[in-house]
């Protein structure tokens, strides 16, 4: 190099190109990035349901009914078991109860169940002392809200749900995104009196797409939006199974 060369430098002109160029792709591409993020959390979020739907069916295939939203004596809620705790077996969890009370305390242990929390918040779903992001994020359909009394009916066929039941199975829900581990959320029934408290409530919008994943009693999947779940009576069972 000869001794009068000298290296040439950026000028501000073009080092604020430079940058102004960078923020401009970030600017394309972070929402993008995000988008992509929040997918795959919804996907999981479907796979979780899945999952769940399949346990319900092989509990009924092993026991002959589909777990109950709840179990236990009615005005005793420290006495109940959840649904979650029925189907634990059969998504990876511990083992599974079949028809005794358990404790209110033991939704905890299936609250901490990946399968049951929803990456897409952070909010302590359904149970007590659920940390952020654990609980249960997910709501069992309450179709016949069947809490099953302590005086020697256990066994009354009338109360409990079967496939059997259903000649519409890929129609109707049996499991949301929500806020409580159940819901008998109903849309068209505030004309007759009733009224949604958030814990009967669809988590509507969870996945920043103005919507959120439904399951099927016949096991599918989908991603409906907002007005699918909240115009649609019958997907909620209000006109029959």
């Amino acid at each position: 190099m000869k001794a009068n060369e000298t290296r040439r430098a950026f000028t501000l002109i073009e080092l604020l190109v430079v940058v102004a160029i960078i923020a401009v792709l970030v600017a394309i591409l972070l929402p993008a990035l995000q988008s992509a993020r929040e997918s795959a959390k919804t996907t999981i979020c479907m796979t979780n349901i899945r999952s769940q739907a399949q346990g319900v069916m092989t509990y009924e295939t092993d026991w002959g009914i589909y777990p109950p939203v709840y179990w236990g004596i009615p005005g005793m809620s420290s006495d109940w078991t959840v649904w979650t705790q029925f189907i634990g077996k059969y998504v990876g969890g511990g083992e599974v109860l079949t028809m005794q009370p358990g404790s209110w305390q033991g939704i905890l242990q299936t609250a901490r169940m990946r399968v049951f929390c929803c990456p897409s918040t952070e909010e302590p779903g359904a149970a007590i002392g659920a940390a952020a992001g654990e609980g249960i994020h997910y709501a069992y359909a309450d179709l016949l809200r069947h809490m099953i009394p302590s005086d020697g009916q256990e066994y009354r066929t009338d109360i409990w749900l079967r496939s059997s039941r259903f000649s519409r199975p890929s129609e109707i829900r049996m499991l949301c995104d929500a806020f409580g581990y159940a819901t008998h959320y109903c849309p068209i029934c505030a004309a007759f009196g009733w009224t949604a408290s958030s814990w009967d409530m669809p988590a509507f919008g969870r996945h920043g797409a103005g919507g959120l994943n439904v399951g099927f009693w016949d096991g599918h999947v989908r991603f409906l939006t907002d007005s699918e779940v909240a115009e649609n009576a019958e997907m909620h069972g209000h006109f029959g199974l």
